[in-house]
């Protein structure tokens, strides 16, 4: 197998017109980095992925008119961190699993598999991966660990010993920040003797490709942002209160490719009259050394979850941000076995991500669902106009990644109207067109429509097969939305990259209903948010939102591509899944 190789591109951001409709200027598009073969992948099909250590002087960077500029060749006795991702034969016998364990009516509902056992029945076999291990210590290569799941081996080697083995030029790069990353010439290219064991070298290029759906304040809404009496008044909490529910014994991992500064969240408690167990900490590929322009996002995931569900466990799994983090996070996730509710405020546009990386994230997300595992991803901020989050002059029409994924609960947003203790007068899908904010919504380009997508609404003049996003909504907008402390400053975040965390949050405290009546753990949610809403009377569950939109098309009765099946009402929704998952 000899992937499409790709020279590496100069990119220049343009700044236009576009600029003053969406707010921020150009960061350099990903589709025009060296990382992975291009082209269009079929639907379902993957076959090489890129991944891990970047070597970053500080976490995420915000979008920047300066191109990355050459610093000159990475020195040959540097130890490059990187991954070897592993050919997986049993990729469609997997998804097929994660669907079955989703569906009532499969023998394989709710079996679910931990990652070793995922990895004994559907990655390589034991002699393939010695195989894999004996190649990499001959060419210099030293293997660090192998993932339980066998998606990836984990490696590392001075430059000249990867530049030899994958036939590329190691480069060093700067951006207009001065911070430095590395890249090769090429994309690299895999030797024919593993051929059929590995697909992709990756992480070789560490230049950040990942975006949080965090859209900055610019107003305040109750006392600066909802605090946790009037979250729990808005979303219909209360009668969870009243049975003791707030998290107790509840673990939840969020997604950060960022890291965050403890006070903040004991400012953030002091404000909220709050206490819970600190955060942990949990490094991926090195983790993040020190908090970077998206510490923002990380405390406004922390902050949302801790003011829904203060007496859980947070876990924060931090990686730096390049093309494969998320994928790798999620893996490392699901080989811990620690928790099975995820939060992710992080993507990047469907179509500028490669067969390489799609593939990659289509196998650990089904991976997650196989375990059981239910991943809330923020469905991005733009509208249908994903792309512009990292171009601002591409108004390609797409949906985000990971949250067009079948395995992903993909979360809308709205703007809410309230009184001051929090009660709800109106509520529209939040789009502001001036501005170029709106919830992310629309058709997967990649990836067709689950069986179980199905409702009033769902099927519609644009449907055409393919996944529809998103699949519920919370408050997106900063005028509505969450207190959050940051930076030892406190305002209203928003963005759907807070109505993802609120949407974990509320699914741990439905968890902790479901553990008092005998059920343990949910699996992933997806199918069963959508058989609750149809077997529920309209409105008992789900708040129909029916004005807004997402920049093209309109909110509407059933789903719709802003919203998807609506806000939840907190204690119906969560007693009506608890009883769906129990009668099945």
């Amino acid at each position: 197998m000899t992937p499409r190789r790709r020279r590496l591109g100069r990119a220049i951001a343009v700044v236009g017109i576009t600029a003053l409709i969406f707010g921020v200027t150009s960061m350099n598009d990903p589709k025009r980095m060296p990382s992975d073969a291009g082209g269009s992948p079929p639907v379902g099909d993957a076959t090489t992925a890129e991944t891990t250590a970047a070597e970053a002087t500080a976490a995420s960077p915000a979008p920047s008119a300066t191109p990355f500029v050459e610093v000159g060749p990475t020195p040959a006795d540097r130890d490059i961190g990187f991954e070897l991702v592993l050919a997986f034969p049993g990729r469609a016998a997997m998804s097929t699993y994660a669907a079955a364990v989703g569906d009532p009516a499969s023998p394989e509902y709710r079996r679910f598999l931990d990652a070793a056992a995922i990895g004994r029945r559907f990655g390589l076999r034991d002699d393939d991966l010695a195989r894999v291990a004996d190649w990499a210590a001959r060419h210099g290569i030293r293997v660090v660990s192998v993932a339980p799941q066998r998606m990836a081996m984990t490696v590392e080697a001075p430059a000249a010993a990867v530049q030899a083995a994958f036939d590329v030029q190691l480069h060093d790069f700067a951006d207009g920040a001065g911070r430095t990353y590395r890249a090769p010439d090429i994309e690299p290219l895999v030797p024919a003797e593993l051929d059929g064991l590995v697909t992709a070298a990756g992480g070789l290029d560490g230049r950040p490709t990942e975006r949080s759906a965090m859209a900055f304040p610019i107003a305040a809404g109750p006392s600066g942002g909802m605090t946790p009496a009037i979250i729990d008044r808005v979303y219909e909490l209360g009668g969870l209160r009243a049975l003791g529910l707030h998290g107790e014994d509840q673990t939840i991992a969020v997604v950060s490719l960022d890291t965050f500064d403890v006070a903040d969240v004991a400012a953030f408690d002091r404000i909220a009259g709050l206490t819970g167990p600190a955060v942990q900490k949990v490094k991926v590929n090195g983790g993040v050394a020190s908090p970077g322009d998206g510490q923002g996002e990380v405390n406004l995931d922390i902050d949302v979850i801790r003011a829904v569900a203060p007496k859980a466990q947070i876990l924060d799994y931090e990686a730096p941000n390049n093309g494969g983090s998320i994928a790798a996070v999620i893996d490392r996730i699901v080989a811990d076995g620690r928790a099975d509710i995820v939060s992710i405020s992080w993507g990047s546009c469907e179509l500028n991500r490669t067969a390489t990386s799609m593939a990659r994230m289509t196998s650990s997300m089904a991976a997650a669902a196989a375990a059981g595992i239910t991943v809330f991803v923020a469905s991005g901020d733009h509208g249908v106009y994903d792309c512009v989050d990292q171009d601002r002059t591409d108004l390609s029409v797409s949906v985000d990644s990971p949250a067009g994924d079948v395995n992903a609960v993909a979360v809308g947003g709205t703007f809410l109207t309230m009184l001051e203790d929090g009660t709800v007068i109106d509520e529209v899908a939040w789009e502001e067109p001036l501005t170029g904010w709106a919830p992310g919504g629309g058709l997967s380009t990649y990836n067709r429509r689950p069986a179980w997508q199905q409702g009033i609404g769902v099927t519609n003049p644009q449907s055409n097969g393919m996944r529809q996003v998103p699949d519920v909504a919370a408050a997106a907008d900063p005028s509505s939305g969450f207190l959050t402390v940051s930076e030892g400053e406190s305002s209203s975040g928003g963005g759907t990259s807070a109505a993802a965390p609120f949407w974990a949050a509320l699914t741990v405290l439905t968890r902790q209903l479901g553990q008092q009546q005998g059920v343990d753990g949910l699996g992933s949610l997806g199918p069963t948010l959508y058989a609750v809403a149809a077997a529920q009377p309209a409105g008992s569950v789900f708040r129909d939102v029916t004005r807004g939109g997402n920049l093209q098309d309109n909110a509407a009765t059933g789903w719709d591509y802003a919203t998807g099946l609506g806000s939840p009402r907190g204690t119906p929704l969560a007693q009506a899944v608890v009883a769906y998952v129990k009668g099945h």
